[in-house]
């Protein structure tokens, strides 16, 4: 178990192993952990970065340099409207 925010609904991690990510939808949050090579494997928490409204499913960019966490919120605003 992990603390990483309210509800975390989403894990992911790097391709080397290294960093773990969390995307909290309960405080719109992605929270980032090391994890440490130790046996067992524990994790230390890096970084707290806010999101938009919503977060949904993270990816990394195909050079996995960059974590992409789509705003479900955003997405609703950028319905068209019903006529």
């Amino acid at each position: 178990m992990i603390a990483a925010g309210a509800r975390p609904t989403n894990l992911i991690i790097d391709a080397a192993g290294r960093h773990l990510y969390a995307i909290s939808r309960g405080s719109n949050e992605i929270w980032q952990f090391r994890i440490a090579a130790d046996r067992p494997p524990m994790l230390m928490t890096l970084l707290r970065v806010p999101t938009g409204m919503l977060p949904g499913k993270p990816s990394f960019d195909p050079t996995g340099r960059f974590l992409y966490v789509p705003s479900g919120a955003g997405l609703e605003q950028q319905r068209p409207a019903r006529g």
